[in-house]
């Protein structure tokens, strides 16, 4: 009976870990995006609730509640955290194939709010959560912000006319614009881009990146893409994971073997450079930039069975067992990972899943499925904002044409 429970349960914690496995595979890609990030968020939410709802799971209420309230609070610290302001959402938002899906408003617009009851005082709290596109709207104003950081607020007088210059050397594509205009701009290039409305009209072409989408917008000088394009162009530049420095890195080994060891750091950089072109070379070939969905590399996986693997004796086993090198950089994990805090996940909901309240997530089940999902819908968004023009004094004070904190966010409420 021991032995049916334990290899039960180890079924059951594989079931639910498999989304997550899943998906770190799946971002090892070189052309990972912030957007993926995102993406397989949403597809690791709609596995868990599609095991959950299978019978055949038969997972007890309290583990299933449990299970969510650990999702819910690990993607709050990851995604929903001030200090990202939101750029894993941000940065799904701007890929024109993903702006079609359920973001733009609440996919169910009937639901009753989330009522909180806290425990100190046992006094319920209605939580009244912002609809999807002015949380991405607001993040995407923090992002610009930022660009303007210590440009337009520093004391001593500084001119408007001085601040641009400044600004040149730090975005030139941006410096032509005051904090406010480029606020109030930012707001309806967003709008028209959500919206379908020219020129953000056609989709990526299928050789086509989301870099390289925005890069056309930016090098055309477009008039009505003057600050989300640059914004876009950072975004997409960003690489949010280590894996080609890995993989160069694994090169570098190779280089600097055991009879290479006098190389020089330049020497070694030059090989790899070399390295790097004549493969790109021998593959030179238009590439549809993709995103890696499990099934297209699950079958790469499996063909790397045990059979291929070099067979360890008895004897090996031993000795490899008998000679463990504490000093693996895993110490950390040797009395197990942190675990949240009971007050902290008493404070989070566990009758669902947050991202439920923002996305249908039962249309990325297919991203981290064995097979093709044939459930695929979109929706559409209609707001057009028509940009005011002003004229304006460069002579001014630079602190004169900077938003306050409020101003930054309240345009999108």
């Amino acid at each position: 009976m021991k032995i049916y429970l334990l290899t039960r349960d180890a079924k059951r914690l594989a079931a639910v870990l498999m989304p997550f496995a899943r998906a770190i595979q799946c971002l090892e890609s070189k052309e990972t995006t912030a957007a993926d990030v995102y993406l397989y968020w949403l597809a690791v939410v709609a596995q868990l609730k599609d095991l959950m709802s299978r019978q055949t799971s038969k997972l007890e209420n309290s583990i299933i509640e449990s299970i969510r309230k650990i999702v819910n609070h690990r993607f709050n610290q990851l995604i929903n955290n001030a200090r990202a302001s939101n750029v894993y959402l941000v940065a799904f938002a701007l890929d024109p194939e993903h702006r079609d899906a359920p973001i733009q408003s609440n996919p169910n617009p009937l639901a009753i709010p989330t009522i909180t009851i806290h425990r100190s005082n046992n006094t319920p709290s209605v939580v009244e959560r912002p609809r999807v596109l002015q949380k991405i709207g607001k993040s995407l104003a923090l992002i610009l912000k930022a660009e303007y950081e210590n440009i337009y607020t520093a004391t001593g007088g500084r001119t408007i006319s001085d601040a641009k210059k400044l600004m040149e050397e730090r975005n030139p594509h941006l410096a032509p614009y005051t904090p406010q205009e480029a606020l109030r701009l930012l707001h309806g290039q967003f709008l028209k881009f959500s919206s379908k409305a020219v020129p953000f009209h056609r989709t990526r072409r299928s050789t086509e990146s989301n870099l390289e989408y925005w890069r056309t917008f930016v090098a055309s000088n477009d008039p009505d893409a003057t600050i989300i394009a640059p914004l876009a162009v950072k975004l997409f530049a960003a690489v949010p994971i280590s894996m080609v420095d890995e993989r160069a890195m694994s090169v570098v080994t190779w280089l600097n073997g055991p009879k290479r060891r006098r190389q020089l750091v330049s020497t070694v950089s030059d090989h790899l450079i070399i390295r790097g072109f004549l493969r790109n070379e021998s593959q030179r070939k238009e590439r549809k930039p993709v995103t890696i969905n499990w099934r297209d590399i699950s079958k790469d996986i499996a063909g790397s069975s045990e059979s291929q693997l070099p067979s360890t004796t008895s004897d090996e086993a031993g000795l490899l067992e008998t000679h463990y090198n504490p000093l693996d950089g895993l110490a950390w994990l040797n009395n197990g990972l942190p675990s949240i805090r009971s007050d902290v996940l008493a404070e989070i909901r566990g009758n669902r899943f947050d991202l439920e309240d923002e996305f249908d997530v039962d249309k990325y089940l297919h991203v981290l499925a064995d097979s093709v999902s044939q459930s695929e819908t979109s929706a559409e968004s209609s707001h057009v904002l028509q940009v005011m023009e002003k004229a304006l004094d460069e002579e001014g004070l630079a602190t004169d044409v900077v938003p306050d904190d409020d101003a930054w966010v309240r345009v999108w409420a």
